[in-house]
């Protein structure tokens, strides 16, 4: 007698297939998932991968030549300045600028506080109505910037001609700017004062002050963090 096996429901979930088994649910999100991978492997064959590594940044690695255009670039980027490594603004009051700032992106960053190698100097400008251009000063420079010395450039209008000197100071004492001159020729001079001039009124300290006192020939063209 040949014996038959019973064809129940054992018997059936043996020979049917995992798919067969799954619920209805469980293919709707299966078979979205499926969907979405392929979707996604033709976006990156059209667009390429967006997780790939940036050439760019690959490019850099090669020599610290290029990683500090790579470094600048984002950080001209990163902060709006454009295609200029170094942007200064002017705020004037009544045609007289009363404050300026002076913006850069360097690499590596002249400052530990700056991640992105971009710094920040501003300076604002008390003018002294009663004293003329050809006085030793008639405007003092407040300048906060987020280093403890700067290099500054200063400039000479003397007739047609102009002088340049750059001068690093630091904060805290007041520096007088004048002109000298050298085989008769007028040059920029800084030197730290000793003692505040009597009619000159610093505003209240405050981190990363320094002071410029110049007169109407002389301007600042810009200023940056220097090594301490």
């Amino acid at each position: 007698m040949t014996h038959t096996e019973p064809r129940g429901k054992g018997a059936d979930a043996k020979t049917r297939s995992w798919w067969d088994r799954l619920s209805t649910s469980a293919k709707l999100i299966l078979g979205a998932f499926t969907a979405l991978i392929g979707t996604a492997g033709a976006l990156f064959a059209i667009v390429g991968n967006p997780f790939a590594p940036d050439p760019r940044e690959e490019e850099a690695k090669k020599s610290p030549a290029a990683v500090a255009a790579y470094q600048i670039a984002k950080c001209r980027t990163m902060h709006g300045l454009g295609a200029a490594t170094v942007v200064v603004k002017n705020w004037p009051a009544a045609g007289v600028p009363t404050r300026r700032s002076f913006e850069r992106c360097e690499w590596p960053p002249p400052v530990s506080t700056s991640a992105d190698g971009y710094t920040l100097i501003e300076d604002r400008i008390t003018a002294y109505a009663g004293k003329g251009a050809a006085e030793p000063f008639n405007a003092l420079h407040t300048l906060t910037a987020p280093c403890d010395r700067l290099a500054v450039s200063f400039v000479l209008y003397h007739m047609t001609s102009r002088v340049y000197r750059e001068a690093r100071i630091r904060s805290g004492p007041v520096f007088l700017v004048t002109s000298i001159g050298v085989r008769d020729v007028p040059v920029p001079r800084v030197r730290e004062l000793k003692q505040v001039p009597i009619d000159v009124q610093l505003p209240p300290p405050e981190k990363g002050g320094f002071f410029v006192l110049l007169n109407g020939h002389m301007e600042i063209l810009h200023a940056k963090c220097a090594p301490s």
